[in-house]
Formats: structure tokens, sequence, C-alpha cells
């Protein structure tokens, strides 16, 4: 049985897991459309190990945080398979340093408007890229941690995109062990969001 795993939080990686919970096949696209082509990458990374998609262990998510227009790809995806009977799993970036008992860190990355979301295990905040800077330079951060490529990651020692490919087991396991299934994340919340223009 295997396990397929989507992230559609900045960009699109699909892959697929084993019962161990070892990549049998992963991909990143860089798209600014990825509900455009998320169909055809599930099916063609399923077709490719011969799985169909009913008979996945599970489905495990990258629940952001992210933008509201790329955490509703997958999302969407995950509600259909869940409604026909499929597992779902689904768990925040910022947890994986969590998973890797990692202890005093901050986790870090670029939201929107020159925003960095910063979360330390406990709550998540909105810092200014000015501030961050501050913050980090200043010895503020005493570990910081940032997912995927992206601006900050200079200022950053761990990458939780690699740790996903070389602490697989761990973190996935973990998931699935603690039955997660974290609802969306999004960068800002709702109510600033979709606030109502004053112009």
């Amino acid at each position: 049985m295997a396990h397929l795993y989507l992230d559609t939080s900045n960009g699109l990686q699909i892959g697929l897991l084993n019962s161990d919970f070892e990549w049998i096949n992963f991909k990143k696209v860089e798209t600014k459309r990825t509900s455009d082509i998320v169909h055809s990458e599930i099916s063609k990374i399923l077709s490719g190990e011969s799985v169909e998609i009913m008979d996945l262990e599970s489905v495990i998510l990258m629940a952001g945080p992210g933008s509201y227009t790329g955490m509703r790809v997958a999302e969407g995806v995950a509600q259909v398979l869940e409604l026909e009977g499929v597992k779902i799993y689904s768990f925040h970036s910022f947890r994986i340093p969590e998973f890797l008992k990692i202890e005093n860190y901050h986790w870090c990355y670029p939201a929107f408007k020159g925003e960095v979301h910063v979360n330390d295990g406990k709550e998540s905040k909105l810092l200014m890229k000015e501030d961050f800077l501050s913050f980090v330079k200043g010895g503020e951060s005493p570990y910081c941690i940032t997912h995927g490529d992206n601006e900050i990651l200079e200022f950053c020692s761990v990458n939780t995109e690699d740790s996903l490919q070389n602490d697989s087991k761990l973190i996935f396991s973990s998931v699935v062990e603690s039955d997660l299934r974290d609802r969306p994340f999004y960068f800002r919340p709702l109510d600033v969001e979709f606030k109502k223009s004053t112009k």
C-alpha cells in the first residue's frame, strides 16, 4: 500500500511513499497554475507506479501555511477523496521541527506584502521583513528554520523541505500515528484576507 503526498501551498510538490514512509517517487513543479495540472500530475505519479487512487492507504497533505489560492487546491482534492472513503492526514510545515524533536527554534517563511510568518512551536505571528531581519540578526531567533527555496533561506540553518526528503519516515509516521488532520493555515486571517476595501 502507498501514501500520496500533496503540497500546493507554494507551487506543487507531489510524491508517493511506501508503507514504511520511504519515497517511491517525488516531483516538484514550479507553477503558479497548480489547479490546471494537479489532476494530471496525480494521475502520472500513480500510473507510473501502477497504483490506483482508491487503493491508496492514505493521502497526506501539507496544510500550509500558504496562500488561500494555493491551499484550496490540495484541500479540494482531499475533500473529494475523503467523501469516497480515502483516509486523509494533513499537517502544517511549521510542525516539522516538532516531529524532528528540535527545540528552541523559530520556523519562518515569507508571506505577503513584505511580511514574514514566524512560528516558535507555540504561536504564529507576522513580522515585516525589516523586523524579521533585526530579529534574526540580533540573535533573538535561537534557531531559524524555513521551508523550501525562498528569500530568507540564507538566514536559516534548516530547510524543512529537505527534512521531508531526508527524514520522511520520522515525519510521516508522526503525522499518521497522531492521526493529524490540521485545517488549512493561511498566512493571513480570513478577516484580513477578505477585508473590505476603503477606496
